[in-house]
C-alpha cells in the first residue's frame, strides 16, 4: 500500500425534505395526469367517431335511405368494418334495384293475357263476335288462360327454387314451337300496331 485518500461529508447533508420533495412532485403529476387525460380522450375519440358514423349509417339505411354509405379514412379495422359496410349496401341496393324490375316484368306479363281474356269476353257478351267465331276465340282465351296458369306456376316454382326447395330438373324443349306460341299469342298486338314479322324457323325440332 502506497496511501489512501480520505473523504467525508456532513451526514445532515443527506437528509431528505419530504415536505419540499411532495411540493416540487404535484406540478409534474398534474401535468402528467393531464397529459394523460388528453392523450386518452383523443385516442377514444378516434375509436368512437367511426362507430357513430357506421351505427348512423345503418340506422339511417335501415329507414330506407338506400344511398347512405360510410366515409372513413381511419385506417385499421374501423375502415375495413366501413368499407364492408359499403360492399354491403351496394348488393343490397342491386339486389332491390333487381327486386323492382321483376315485379315490373311480372305485373306486365300478368295483365297481358288478362287484358286479352276480358276484351275477347267482352266482344263476345256484347255480340262483337258472333256465334260462329266463338269456338275460335274461346280457344284464345283458353290458351291465355293457361298462359296464366303458367306464369303463376313459374312463380311459384322460382318461390321454391330461391328457398332451396326445388331441384333444378333440366330438359330439352323445342325453341321453334315456343317462338310460335309466341307470335300466336302476340298476333292481335302485332296487327294492331301495324308491326311487320318475319321469322324463318326450321321444319323440325330445334331443341
Amino acid at each position: 500500500v502506497v496511501g489512501a485518500v480520505l473523504l467525508h461529508i456532513s451526514v445532515k447533508s443527506l437528509e431528505v425534505q419530504y415536505g419540499t420533495l411532495l411540493l416540487s412532485l404535484i406540478p409534474m403529476a398534474v401535468l402528467v395526469l393531464l397529459a394523460g387525460v388528453a392523450i386518452c380522450w383523443f385516442l377514444a375519440a378516434g375509436q368512437t367517431k367511426p362507430i357513430r358514423e357506421i351505427s348512423g349509417a345503418m340506422r339511417d339505411f335501415g329507414r330506407g335511405d338506400a344511398a347512405r354509405r360510410v366515409n372513413l379514412t381511419c385506417g385499421g379495422e374501423m375502415q375495413e368494418l366501413g368499407e364492408a359496410f359499403n360492399r354491403m349496401a351496394d348488393e343490397l341496393e342491386r339486389q332491390e334495384a333487381t327486386r323492382k324490375s321483376f315485379v315490373a316484368n311480372v305485373s306486365h306479363e300478368l295483365r297481358s293475357p288478362l287484358t286479352s281474356v276480358r276484351g275477347y269476353v267482352q266482344a263476345m257478351l256484347d255480340g262483337t263476335i258472333g256465334g260462329e267465331d266463338a269456338p275460335k276465340y274461346l280457344r284464345v282465351v283458353m290458351d291465355e288462360t293457361m298462359r296464366l296458369s303458367d306464369l303463376v306456376k313459374d312463380l311459384l316454382d322460382l318461390s321454391r327454387i330461391e328457398s332451396g326447395k326445388m331441384p333444378m330438373n333440366m330438359s330439352s324443349f323445342d325453341i321453334s314451337e315456343t317462338v310460335r306460341r309466341v307470335l300466336v299469342n302476340y298476333a292481335q298486338r302485332i296487327d294492331r300496331k301495324g308491326i311487320r314479322v318475319e321469322v324463318d324457323l326450321p321444319e323440325e325440332p330445334c331443341r
